[in-house]
């Protein structure tokens, strides 16, 4: 919360922003995968010529040294907010927080009640997983994301209730190191915030490596001594599955009920999120809101740059800044890795934008025929025509890239409309007139822009840029982390 004095405002939106984030396991998910990685590629490798195996992985001692590097950088931050002379104009209130009128706060400290108010405030309370009303899921003894991480010793099976990113990952990461895992998904498919696509292609890849059950409703679920029960309904009737430990990932959901935003009038829509403008304003004066709390996104790096706007406003009222959300990446680090930047197909249709798809098979290039047996894997775009106002020519009238480029080969498959973005200004015919600054707003979808998804068994990645910056400059969309990743001498380049 951000007290009167300007720089308890101005640090709080960033140490707030930061804590959210930590608590939630992101950088030690991401060196589970790792670890998960290396034990699949020691189990796949007879098809190639080979001979590996895994002898076993040893789960303390890769929780003990994730979190030996972890916990000490929390600690440390902690430490550094609660004392560090640079915090000098920062108390810091350990417990629960809660409104109880007009920019009134409450907080459970110790046995005791602090009572708390501030001109401006900032809203960075996070969020927490969703725990479905399932009967028996309360004596069940399930874990979520929050620690399942910090389990004494791996479990033999695992259930995973959830269809989602976090499902996805938990199931790669507890497959690889020999937990024999089921996910029990409510809707068809895995990952459908994805395009359908990739969300049908995963899927499927999925349902070689782990038990997948689909279409099924969590009936009610029960403790047998050491073994937890689901009991389920599918489109074939009644099932159970047994487990030795569950796994609920549903979902995450904003905390705005525990603080009880109501009470002090700030707007909250109508999946739980509090409801903020492109400055991160919230309905009431001089309240903010950033990170989880406001944004379904809910990824750090988007928490950081929403921390960052809020920083710079509440220092400068009068030359606001907005936050700019138009082009968000994110990735799913599973097994094979996902990343996207963009509008899906779906978005773009349902915003009655013009596109484009094509869609290459990874295994179809020379440097796919490495990790694939068969069109496992693809490259899909997507292209969004739309003009830039002001322009004096359309992004189909650039001069390709040399012929038998992937560049090229794209273009020609889309009958010209994929235009290849230009690898340098002179290849454009000239510069472009600048837009009016309206059109350059956060929210403006006047870009010409690109969306690249990436799949494969050695990762992945999407590179999204505008054909043309608002200079009228072109641009050079390169893709380099995926070759590198997995070894590559070359860069593979895209238009």
């Amino acid at each position: 919360m951000a007290r009167e004095s300007k720089e308890f405002a101005d640090q709080e939106a960033e140490l707030l922003a930061q804590y959210e984030k930590e608590a939630e396991g992101g950088i030690p998910t991401k060196m589970f995968v790792h670890t998960a990685d290396l034990a699949l590629h020691a189990t796949d490798g007879a098809r190639f010529g080979v001979d590996s195996e895994l002898h076993d992985v040893r789960w303390t001692d890769v929780r003990d040294r994730i979190f030996g590097r972890i916990d000490p950088i929390a600690s440390g931050g902690w430490e550094y907010r609660t004392s560090h002379p640079d915090n000098r104009n920062v108390t810091v209130f350990e417990g629960l927080a809660r409104f109880t009128g007009s920019k009134t706060l409450d907080i459970d400290v110790a046995g005791r009640t602090e009572t708390i108010t501030a001109d401006r405030i900032v809203l960075a309370a996070g969020s927490r997983p969703v725990i479905p009303d399932i009967p028996g899921l309360a004596d069940s003894g399930y874990h979520t994301s929050d620690d399942v991480m910090r389990l004494d010793a791996r479990p033999r099976r695992l259930v995973i209730l959830g269809s989602g990113f976090i499902a996805a990952e938990f199931a790669h990461i507890f497959g690889s190191y020999g937990t024999e895992v089921t996910v029990v998904a409510r809707s068809g498919a895995l990952l459908r915030a994805e395009d359908t696509a990739i969300s049908t292609r995963f899927t499927e890849l999925a349902q070689r490596r782990w038990d997948v059950r689909l279409d099924r409703k969590t009936v009610r679920v029960e403790r047998i001594g050491e073994t937890v029960r689901l009991h389920l309904e599918g489109p074939q009737g009644a099932e159970t599955v047994d487990a030795d430990a569950l796994l609920v990932a549903v979902g995450r959901r904003p905390n705005t009920d525990l603080l009880d935003v109501a009470a002090t009038g700030v707007a909250v829509g109508p999946t739980g999120y509090v409801e903020v403008d492109d400055y991160q304003r919230t309905n009431v004066d001089g309240v903010y809101a950033l990170g989880d709390i406001s944004s379904a996104y809910q990824l750090k790096h988007v928490a950081n740059h929403e921390a960052r706007i809020v920083r710079y406003n509440l220092a400068h009222p009068h030359v606001l800044k907005a936050a700019d959300h138009r082009f968000v990446p994110h990735a799913v680090f599973s097994s094979p890795q996902i990343a996207s930047v963009g509008l899906t197909e779906a978005q773009a249709e349902a915003r009655g934008l013009r596109f484009v798809t094509s869609e290459q098979e990874y295994a179809g290039i020379a440097y796919g025929w490495a990790p694939t047996k068969r069109a496992e894997c693809s490259l899909r775009f997507t292209k969004w025509m739309p003009r830039l106002p002001g322009t004096t020519s359309s992004p189909a009238s650039m001069e390709p890239s040399p012929r038998g480029s992937m560049a090229s080969r794209i273009s020609a498959a889309t009958n010209g409309l994929y235009a290849p973005m230009c690898r340098r200004r002179a290849t454009c015919g000239g510069p472009l007139s600048t837009p009016p600054a309206s059109h350059l707003s956060p929210a403006s979808t006047n870009w010409p822009t690109v969306s690249l998804r990436i799949r494969s068994h050695c990762g992945s990645q999407t590179t999204q840029r505008p054909t043309r910056s608002p200079s009228g400059r072109c641009r050079r969309a390169t893709h380099r982390r995926s070759a590198r990743r997995c070894g590559s001498r070359g860069s593979p380049r895209f238009p």
